[in-house]
C-alpha cells in the first residue's frame, strides 16, 4: 500500500491506510473499498471500505471492545450456522434488501409509480406481507466438496418466523437478481432448500458452478429482494 502512495496514519492500535484511488490501475478498479484500509495486526484482521467512516466505527467498536457477542440472537445463530468457512452478520438492517429500496436504487429517486410497480414486480416479495428480522447472518460451508450456503434471517419471535417462511421461500424461488436480470435460481443459487426453526429462518442455497463469490456479491450489492422488509 505504501508502494502505491497510501497515506499511513495510527488510529489506536491500528494502522489506517488511505488514498484517493487511481482509476486506470487494476488493482483499484477490481477492488474500490481498498482505498481506506485498516489493519489491526495483532488481531489479524483487515477492514476495508470505500466509506472512511465506516472503517473508523469499526476501529472504535473495537476499542471499546463492542462484539457481537453482545447480540442476544448470536448464539443461537452460531449454533444453526455450525461450521463455516466464512461468515457475515448485519443487525437491523433487512430495509436496505427490500424490493422497494433495490427499485430506487435501479430507477432513481425520480421513477415514475407506473415503472416502480411494474420492477417491484418483477423483484419478488410484497415487504408488506412479512416482517422485520433482528440479525441476518450469511456463511458457506463445504458438502461432498461442494460449496453450501446458509443464510439465517433472526426475528424476536418464533410467530413472525413460522408467518414469513412462505413469502421470503417463494421470493427466493421465484425473484429475480437485479444486477443479472435473471431468475436468482439461473444466476446467484440454487434454492434447496428453506425451513422456519424457532426464531429462524435457513435458508439452504448452492452457488451457481460452485462460486460462493456469488452469495456474497449478492449480500454486498443488496441483491436481495427476498431478504427485504
Amino acid at each position: 500500500l505504501q508502494e502505491r502512495n497510501f497515506t499511513m496514519t495510527s488510529v489506536g492500535d491500528a494502522t489506517l491506510f488511505q488514498s484517493e484511488g487511481d482509476f486506470a490501475a487494476d488493482w483499484f478498479r477490481f477492488n474500490l473499498q481498498v482505498v481506506n484500509t485498516a489493519i489491526l495486526e495483532k488481531e489479524k484482521i483487515v477492514v476495508m471500505s470505500v466509506s472512511p467512516e465506516y472503517v473508523k466505527a469499526v476501529l472504535e467498536a473495537h476499542a471499546n471492545q463492542t462484539t457481537y457477542a453482545s447480540v442476544d440472537s448470536l448464539p443461537t445463530i452460531a449454533e444453526q450456522l455450525g461450521e463455516v468457512a466464512t461468515v457475515i452478520l448485519e443487525n437491523n438492517n433487512c430495509s436496505a434488501y427490500s424490493s422497494s429500496a433495490i427499485a430506487r436504487q435501479m430507477l432513481g429517486p425520480d421513477a415514475s409509480p407506473e415503472k416502480l410497480e411494474e420492477l417491484l414486480e418483477r423483484l419478488g416479495v410484497d415487504v408488506a406481507q412479512v416482517s422485520p428480522y433482528q440479525t441476518l447472518a450469511l456463511g458457506y460451508h463445504y458438502e461432498t466438496d461442494r460449496p453450501l450456503g446458509t443464510l439465517i434471517l433472526n426475528y424476536s419471535n418464533t410467530t413472525q418466523a413460522s408467518n414469513d417462511l412462505a413469502a421470503r421461500q417463494k421470493g427466493a424461488e421465484e425473484g429475480m437478481s437485479f444486477l443479472t436480470n435473471l431468475p436468482y435460481t439461473e444466476s446467484v443459487f440454487g434454492h434447496e432448500s428453506a425451513i422456519a426453526n424457532g426464531n429462524n429462518l435457513i435458508f439452504s442455497l448452492r452457488p451457481v458452478k460452485d462460486q460462493p463469490a456469488r452469495l456474497f456479491q449478492m449480500l454486498y450489492q443488496r441483491d436481495m429482494a427476498f431478504a427485504g422488509c
